[in-house]
C-alpha cells in the first residue's frame, strides 16, 4: 500500500520485494540520502532483518514498523513504531498498520507540498 500511495502522490520509491532474489542488488542502490520503511512482525522474517542490517551499514536511515521494542528490526531503525495488532489464530488484521501506513504516506505528501510553496534561495 505505502508503494502505490507514494506513488500516486507522484513520490519516487522502490518496493523491495523480488521472487527472482534481486533484492541484494536493489537494496545495494541505496544511499544516505533515501530512507527505507521497513515491516516485520513476529515471527520476524529473517530475509527482512538482514536486509535492514545491510541497509543500516550503508548508512541508509530506516523507519521501522514493528510489533515490539524488542524487535530485531527495531535496533537498526532511526525511528521505529510499535504497532499492536487483533491476533486471531495467528492472523493479524492489520487495520491498525493500514492506518499508520496511511498517515505516513499523507504525512509525506504534505510536508512534500509544504516545501514546494516555498521560496527558493
Amino acid at each position: 500500500y505505502i508503494a502505490y500511495a507514494l506513488g500516486k502522490l507522484k513520490i519516487r520509491n522502490q518496493l523491495i520485494e523480488s521472487a527472482a532474489g534481486l533484492n541484494a542488488e536493489m537494496i545495494s542502490f541505496a544511499s544516505p540520502r533515501d530512507a527505507v520503511i521497513a515491516i516485520s512482525f513476529s515471527p520476524y522474517a529473517p530475509a527482512a532483518i538482514d536486509e535492514a542490517r545491510v541497509i543500516s551499514e550503508q548508512g541508509v536511515p530506516i523507519v521501522a514498523i514493528t510489533d515490539s521494542s524488542f524487535s530485531p528490526l527495531a535496533q537498526f531503525a532511526k525511528v521505529w513504531f510499535e504497532v499492536a495488532e487483533a491476533d486471531f489464530a495467528g492472523f493479524r488484521s492489520l487495520s491498525a498498520t493500514m492506518a499508520l501506513a496511511m498517515a505516513l504516506t499523507v504525512a509525506v505528501g504534505e510536508k512534500r507540498r509544504e516545501a514546494g510553496r516555498k521560496p527558493k534561495a
